[in-house]
C-alpha cells in the first residue's frame, strides 16, 4: 500500500508540473461545464487495530472496502467550480470465542462456543470548492476544499447473552470536511482519469473522470 500511495503522489505532482499554461493550448476546465468522476479510496486508518485484542480468536477476520466514491462538480468561471462528493466504506469484523461456562444442573464446568460479527458502514457528502490552477488541454491540477455531514452505523450480531458492545463508538462528530491536491488528465475531450491526495474520503484516491 506505501507503494501505491507513493506512486499517486508522484503522479499528482508530475501531472501539476506537467499543467504549465500554455499560449496555444485550450484550457481543460471550463466554465459552464458539468464533471462526473468515479473512484475508489485507499485510507490511512482502518477498523483492524480498534479489534487488535480479538486477533488470537479462532476465525478471526476483517473484510472491508472503500472508500467507493462519486463526485460532480459544475464550473462556475474559468478556474473555479462548485460540486458535491460522496463516499461509501464498509467493514465486516467476525471471531468466534470459547468460554469455560459452570452448568447449572451438573455444576461442572463446560465449554461454550460463540460467535460475533461486527458490520460497520460509513456514509459521507461534501459540497466542495474547486480552485482549478492550469490551463493545460490535457491535464487539470487542482485544489479542493470542502464540508459536510457523514453518517456511521455499527450492527451487532451474537449468540452471547452477555456481550457488552457499550465501549464501541464509531459515530464520533457527525461532520466530514475534505482537503486535496487533485489533477485530471484526459484521454479524450470528456474521457479521462483522476487521482487525489489529502484528508476527506481517504488519503489517496483515483478512478474515472
Amino acid at each position: 500500500m506505501k507503494k501505491i500511495s507513493l506512486s499517486l503522489a508522484l503522479a499528482v505532482v508530475f501531472f501539476c508540473l506537467s499543467a504549465i499554461p500554455t499560449k496555444s493550448q485550450a484550457q481543460a476546465f471550463q466554465e459552464g461545464k458539468h464533471y462526473v468522476s468515479l473512484g475508489y479510496g485507499y485510507q490511512l486508518i482502518s477498523v483492524r487495530p480498534i479489534f487488535k485484542f480479538y486477533h488470537s480468536y479462532a476465525g478471526f477476520s476483517v473484510k472491508g472496502f472503500g472508500p467507493v466514491l462519486a463526485k460532480y462538480e459544475y464550473g462556475i468561471s474559468e478556474n473555479v467550480g462548485i460540486g458535491v462528493s460522496l463516499g461509501y466504506t464498509g467493514a465486516d469484523i467476525n471471531w468466534t470465542d470459547e468460554m469455560q461456562i459452570i452448568n447449572g444442573e451438573s455444576g461442572q464446568d463446560e465449554t461454550k462456543k460463540y460467535t460475533y460479527g461486527y458490520k460497520f458502514s460509513k456514509l459521507t457528502a461534501v459540497a466542495r470548492v474547486n480552485w482549478h490552477l492550469g490551463k493545460h488541454e490535457k491535464i487539470d491540477p487542482y485544489l479542493g476544499l470542502g464540508i459536510g455531514f457523514k453518517s456511521s452505523r455499527l450492527i451487532v450480531s451474537t449468540d452471547d447473552p452477555k456481550h457488552n458492545d457499550s465501549n464501541l463508538d464509531f459515530k464520533g462528530i457527525p461532520v466530514a470536511m475534505s482537503a486535496s491536491l487533485g489533477c485530471r488528465f484526459y484521454f479524450t475531450e470528456n474521457i479521462g482519469a483522476f487521482v487525489e491526495l489529502g484528508m476527506g474520503h481517504g488519503f489517496a484516491q483515483g478512478g474515472l473522470q
